[in-house]
């Protein structure tokens, strides 16, 4: 399991205040809790069983391609996806 560093949990912070702020949102929030919600999120996207998930559904869409993906790009293709995702979520 990683741990956010110092510089992660700034940035957590940074983030949810500008996008609270944006959206009219009150913060009802104290560092401890983001940092602690931030770090329960890190953890399940580290977790084995999502990466064994992740694994596994794309060995299943990559299969009637003939493709074979190796460990390294099935994190190349879930980050990628998640930056997608980050920017559709975040900043769309």
């Amino acid at each position: 399991m990683a741990e956010l560093t110092e510089a992660e949990k700034i940035l957590l912070r940074q983030t949810v205040e500008r996008k609270s702020n944006e959206a009219g949102i009150p913060q009802r929030w104290v560092k401890a809790c983001l940092h602690d919600v931030g770090q329960a999120i890190e953890n399940i996207l580290s977790s084995t069983n999502l990466q064994t998930a992740i694994s596994n559904a794309v060995d299943t869409a990559a299969a009637p391609y003939g493709v074979t993906f190796s460990g390294t790009e099935k994190r190349w293709l879930a980050a990628i996806v998640m930056e997608i995702k980050h920017t559709r979520d975040l900043l769309g």
